[in-house]
C-alpha cells in the first residue's frame, strides 16, 4: 500500500497587519466593552467599541471587519507573528514547504482553545544537554489524516507520488470519479508526541569537527542515492554533504530515543512515528524531529509519551537512550 500523511494544523500564522491590531487591543478598555457586547449578541455594538480602541492608535485607514475580528478573536491564544518564521534562501520543493510548515507550528506553543485537534506545551531542556538541544515540546494531542493512494506490486516505484492523482484515481477505481468529485480514502488517528529541535550552533559545530571524514563518507554517489529517495523529502537545490550528514544524524537519533521509548511509555515499536525536519539553507536550517503516536484511539491517547518528556523524566531517558 502507498499512504501518505499530515498533522492537522491550525491557522497560527498572524501576518503583521494582524500583529499590529492584536498589539493596540490588548489591554484596551474598548475591547473588554466590546466582549460584553459579543456576549450579548450584539455584534455591530461589539464591533464598533473595536473599531473605536484601534482608531486612537492606528496610523492610516481601519482594515476591514473580518480583520478586526480575527485579531479579536485570537488575542492570547499564541499566534504566531511572520516575522519569527524564518524564510529559505531558496524555494523549498512542495513537500518540503509543508514539512517546514508543520515545523513552524510545532515548535511553538498551541494553548488550549486555539484547537481541539493540537495542543503543545513548552517543557524544559535538561541542563546537561543544553548545548545540544534548544527545545523540547510536548503535543498532548494531535490529529493525523493518512491517505492511501494506491499499491505497488513486488517492487516499490521510485517515486511514490509520479503520476498523482491519476494514478491512484486508475488503480482505486473501477469508474474513476471525474476531478469535480474525486476523492481518496482516508482516516484520521489522534495521539500525542515529544517534539525535540537540536541547537544548530551543535549541529555547526559537529559537522566542522568531523568535515573530513564526513566527506570521504558522504560521496557523490550516496548523496545522489539519498536526493532520490522521495520519502527522504530532499531540498530542490543545494544538495551536498552537510544535508546528507544532518539528516543521517537526526534520523539516527530518532531510531535511537524511539527504541528507548518503546520500554518505557508503554506504546509499542509499531505503534510510534517519526516525523523528521531537516533543512541545511543558509537562511532558515531545520534540525527537529516529531516522535508520536496515531494509532486510531479516538480517545486521543495513553499519555505515555507526553509523560516521559517531562523534565523530571526526560534527561534520564535520554542518557538511558544513548549509553
Amino acid at each position: 500500500p502507498k499512504t501518505t500523511s499530515s498533522i492537522y494544523l491550525p491557522d497560527l500564522m498572524a501576518d503583521s497587519e494582524l500583529r499590529e491590531i492584536q498589539e493596540i487591543l490588548k489591554d484596551k478598555s474598548e475591547t473588554i466593552t466590546a466582549r460584553l457586547f459579543f456576549q450579548l449578541g450584539d455584534e455591530e455594538t461589539g464591533m464598533d467599541q473595536l473599531k473605536k480602541g484601534i482608531a486612537k492608535e492606528l496610523k492610516g485607514p481601519l482594515p476591514k471587519d473580518e480583520v478586526i475580528k480575527n485579531a479579536y478573536d485570537n488575542l492570547g491564544r499564541g499566534r504566531i507573528p511572520m516575522g519569527m518564521v524564518k524564510k529559505p534562501s531558496a524555494p523549498d520543493s512542495d513537500f518540503l514547504a509543508f514539512r517546514r510548515t508543520e515545523f513552524n507550528i510545532l515548535r511553538n506553543p498551541v494553548v488550549e482553545g486555539v484547537s481541539s485537534e493540537l495542543r503543545i506545551m513548552s517543557s524544559v531542556v535538561p541542563s546537561p544537554f543544553k548545548n545540544f538541544f534548544n527545545k523540547v515540546n510536548l503535543v498532548e494531542r494531535l490529529r493525523e489524516t493518512r491517505v492511501f493512494f494506491g499499491f505497488d506490486r513486488l517492487v516499490r516505484s521510485d517515486d511514490p507520488f509520479a503520476g498523482m492523482p491519476e494514478s491512484a484515481m486508475n488503480q482505486l477505481f473501477l469508474r474513476p470519479p471525474d476531478q469535480a468529485t474525486a476523492w481518496l480514502p482516508a482516516v484520521k488517528n489522534y495521539g500525542e508526541g515529544i517534539y525535540i529541535e537540536f541547537s544548530e550552533n551543535a549541529i555547526s559545530k559537529w559537522l566542522k569537527l568531523n568535515r573530513d571524514w564526513l566527506i570521504k563518507r558522504y560521496d557523490v554517489n550516496f548523496i545522489n542515492r539519498m536526493h532520490s529517495e522521495p520519502l527522504l523529502i530532499p531540498p530542490s537545490n543545494n544538495v551536498d554533504w552537510k544535508w546528507a550528514a544532518r539528516y543521517q544524524l537526526i534520523h539516527t537519533f530518532s531510531h535511537i530515543l524511539i527504541n528507548q521509548l518503546v520500554f518505557e511509555s508503554g506504546y509499542s515499536s509499531a505503534s510510534l512515528k517519526e516525523r523528521l525536519f531537516v533543512s541545511s539553507d543558509s537562511e532558515a536550517p531545520m534540525g527537529g524531529l516529531l516522535i508520536y503516536t496515531a494509532s486510531g484511539d479516538s480517545d486521543g491517547s495513553l499519555g505515555g509519551l507526553v509523560r516521559l518528556g517531562r523534565p523530571d523524566l526526560f534527561e534520564s531517558l535520554l542518557r538511558r537512550a544513548v549509553s
